[in-house]
């Protein structure tokens, strides 16, 4: 069975920590404790100094580091009424470029709606939708707020680096996708927010075996690609289906 693949991290038990899957009614109501801002001086102050010990760059709310074949990413964002934050991490593969983008994303500026894999930092079982609501909650009190970040920082370092670590063989990773399932893949991400999952999936897959010397694989997806690149708006990507078919 295709899920499978992801048995061990499903199964994997990590500790509960300070996090929190529903927010407290007081994140609803009236002035926060501590902003946004505030709280990016305790990231830097004690997360930034370790995630930068095992070579990542950045600063703040963002953080990447560059293996040979792709990008891995942090992301700390915060709810949209303040009060709590929740982290993201991100894979954005090197070399592959879609047609909506002028140039290749730089390493700093990969975030959600431009990574091909992401998984929020939570210490649950995978959900079918991948995304879990993992919450720490931000508190007027500074050694409050230092627990916090270090809170962060223990789960990262135990599930976040769990995630990372499943990327070092990409392409036996990558493999068990074919035309059927991929939209089951439990870690694409590729376009969703600009409504362009699917075919984002399909032309990511398609590029990704062209960049690895898979022809078969590319022609496969170019294919599915075809299939679905229905709309005006996929013009740019149903063109280079078509030239991976006409080699």
């Amino acid at each position: 069975m295709f899920r499978n693949l992801f048995k061990n991290r499903a199964s994997t038990k990590y500790p509960i920590g300070l996090g929190m899957s529903e927010l407290p009614k007081s994140i609803y109501k009236g002035k926060q404790p501590i902003t946004s801002k505030d709280f990016k001086v305790y990231v830097n102050d004690h997360f930034a100094s370790k995630i930068k010990e095992i070579g990542f760059k950045g600063r703040d709310f963002n953080y990447y580091r560059e293996q040979e074949d792709y990008i891995e990413c942090v992301n700390f964002w915060t709810y949209k009424v303040g009060g709590a934050i929740q982290v993201d991490l991100m894979i954005k593969f090197k070399g592959i470029k879609y047609p909506n983008e002028e140039t290749e994303i730089k390493p700093r500026f990969v975030k959600q709606e431009n990574s091909e894999f992401i998984r929020r930092l939570s210490p649950h079982k995978i959900l079918d939708n991948n995304m879990n609501v993992w919450f720490w909650i931000f508190n007027e009190k500074p050694e409050k707020n230092i627990e916090t970040v270090n809170d962060i920082w223990k789960l990262f370092e135990s599930c976040g680096m769990d995630f990372f670590n499943e990327f070092k063989n990409h392409q036996e990773y990558v493999r068990n996708v074919d035309t059927k399932k991929y939209m089951n893949f439990p870690d694409f991400y590729t376009k969703r927010i600009s409504g362009k999952f699917e075919i984002g999936v399909v032309y990511f897959l398609f590029k990704y075996w062209s960049k690895y010397g898979d022809n078969s694989k590319a022609t496969e997806f170019a294919k599915r690609g075809i299939e679905i690149a229905t709309e005006k708006e996929y013009l740019e990507y149903k063109t280079e289906f078509e030239k991976q078919i006409n080699i």
